[in-house]
């Protein structure tokens, strides 16, 4: 693929015969069509395909809440969204379902995380789940005022929490998830700093939803 700073016409996009015109963080490029499309069908290709397609449906979800705030800031050449795609596609299985929820990344970031995380079901019951963590603040980068995130997964679907004011110094949170008893939930939290422009890696835990009230 070439690039071009700027043809005699100004800005070129769209198609010309068998070349392709367009713009990528503001710089041009022109590429020729492929003369043929192939469609591989070998169980290994199916296989990726799908990884694939699951995995860039999960991006295109997270594309206003998660890709552009975080990941577009850890992007460097690519885009945020193909970041995003390249890190996870590896996690999901053939099926197109993700298989490794521990390794899977809602956030990426430099920001530490907090030490001994713990994500339990709340006595209350009814998706509410209780959160905690060792206070690490003045590590690194780690700051008193780092905000907790939170977000879920149910199989492939995504939820992320809205509304949390809770900091890293408060070292528990009480988190209202909006499941019902029997739903397997995978919890993902991380940190990003104060003014939004750092974000930490995410941690993940299992939880899964219980009947209301939890006996002990």
């Amino acid at each position: 693929m070439g690039t071009i700073n700027q043809s005699p016409f100004g800005s070129i996009s769209g198609a010309f015969g068998n070349l392709i015109g367009g713009n990528w963080k503001g710089r041009g490029y022109i590429k020729v069509r492929p003369a043929s499309v192939s469609n591989p069908q070998t169980v290994k290709q199916v296989s990726q395909r799908n990884r694939m397609i699951a995995c860039v449906k999960l991006a295109r979800s997270l594309k206003s809440n998660i890709i552009r705030p975080i990941w577009n800031k850890k992007s460097g050449n690519i885009s945020g969204f193909n970041l995003f795609v390249r890190k996870n596609v590896k996690y999901f299985a053939a099926d197109g379902i993700i298989a490794d929820y521990d390794n899977f990344l809602f956030s990426v970031g430099d920001l530490p995380l907090p030490e001994n995380i713990v994500i339990e079901n709340n006595p209350a019951g009814n998706g509410a789940i209780e959160i905690s963590w060792t206070d690490n603040s003045g590590v690194d980068i780690a700051a008193s005022t780092d905000r907790l995130r939170v977000a879920a997964l149910n199989v492939n679907e995504p939820l992320v929490i809205t509304g949390l004011n809770v900091t890293r110094s408060a070292m528990q949170a009480t988190v209202q998830l909006p499941y019902v008893a029997g739903d397997t939930v995978h919890v993902y939290l991380f940190f990003e700093d104060e003014e939004g422009a750092t974000f930490s890696d995410s941690f993940h835990a299992l939880v899964n939803i219980p009947a209301t009230p939890i006996e002990r």
